[in-house]
């Protein structure tokens, strides 16, 4: 008992370190990626003051130590950041996706423990029999078979077959149907920078059903998507 204890009381004392380790590598490899953050995120037609003021808003022009500090206190309040625009808390997003993780983790575990438990009786009980050989067949090959490649496989033989066994969707919720021949619009938020409401800007994309069309970004009223059908 006494050497259990002094184990993890040096695992723990050597957990803060190996964060930290952690934490510096994927910090290292994120500035040694090629190209720039600001390019990346505003895209190559973007000025460069608009370039400068975002590295200057985000910290990038302060130096490296100072960058990894701010890095590590984000860390420690759980603030992981924004995506490339539109700009999207990380946090958030992990948060909404996290309770699906855990369904789909303990769902898991509790399918491999009722399997693992049965071939685990089936080869003691036949023990160098031929269930014994058979289960251990089984078990190497499902260690060598890649899990990316065999997941893809069983969605596409039960979910996305023309007899699905298991959804491939639906747990999260459905978006609002739009009136048939209407557009569904994604557009920015307004104001736009330098702009009036009624222009069509480049990044706004809009998502076409049927037949229609449109110039601007204003969505379209009722009566001309009932005109459109």
């Amino acid at each position: 008992m006494g050497n259990f204890l002094n184990l993890l009381l040096r695992r723990l004392a050597a957990l803060p370190v190996m964060i930290l380790g952690i934490s510096a590598m994927v910090f290292i490899i994120m500035k040694l990626a090629p190209g720039d953050e600001a390019t990346t995120a505003l895209g190559e037609s973007a000025s460069e003051a608009a370039k400068e003021a975002y590295r200057e808003e985000r910290g990038l022009n302060d130096p490296l130590v100072i960058q990894y500090v701010k890095f590590i206190g984000r860390l420690v309040q759980l603030d992981f950041g924004l995506t490339t625009p539109p700009a999207q808390s990380v946090s958030q997003m992990i948060a909404s996706a996290f309770p699906l993780t855990l369904q789909l983790t303990f769902l898991g575990v509790i399918i491999a423990v009722v399997i693992s438990l049965a071939f685990g009786l089936l080869g003691a009980l036949y023990r160098d029999g031929w269930p014994d050989q058979l289960v251990r067949v089984f078990s190497i090959a499902a260690i060598a078979t890649p899990s990316f490649w065999l997941g893809i496989l069983l969605i596409q033989w039960f979910a996305l077959g023309s007899s699905p066994v298991f959804p491939s969707g639906g747990a999260a919720p459905k978006a609002p149907e739009s009136e048939p021949g209407c557009c569904i619009w994604h557009c920015p938020p307004w104001p736009w920078p330098s702009r009036s409401p009624r222009d069509s800007p480049a990044w706004c994309a809009p998502r076409w059903s049927k037949n229609w069309t449109a110039t601007t970004c204003a969505p379209p009223s009722a009566m001309a998507c009932r005109a459109a059908k």
